[in-house]
């Protein structure tokens, strides 16, 4: 006599982990590398760089060359898709 058995088969999905510490967000990070709350956070970041590297210019802490290679001119800011945190790249000269 034969024997009709059945066989179970189990379907495991996995499940894609996004936006830990392992750069898993939808787009890569700004060259600030850092991933920030809300959009008004990444552009305070920029306004706090920008005001940083131009008073450590003014009281003549850094030369010009250090100057323009550290204090950013302008920015470009996107958010991931999948958190919705902000990430901001600055532009120098």
């Amino acid at each position: 006599s034969s024997q009709n058995s059945k066989q179970e088969v189990i379907k495991t999905e996995t499940k894609i982990e996004r936006c830990t510490n392992n750069n898993n967000h939808s787009m890569n990070i700004g060259n600030t590398n850092k991933w920030f709350e809300t959009k008004s956070a990444a552009i305070e970041y920029y306004n706090q760089q920008t005001k940083y590297w131009g008073e450590k210019w003014e009281n003549g802490e850094v030369d010009n060359d250090q100057y323009y290679k550290n204090c950013p001119t302008g920015y470009e800011i996107w958010d991931c898709v999948y958190c919705s945190k902000w990430t901001i790249n600055f532009y120098y000269r």
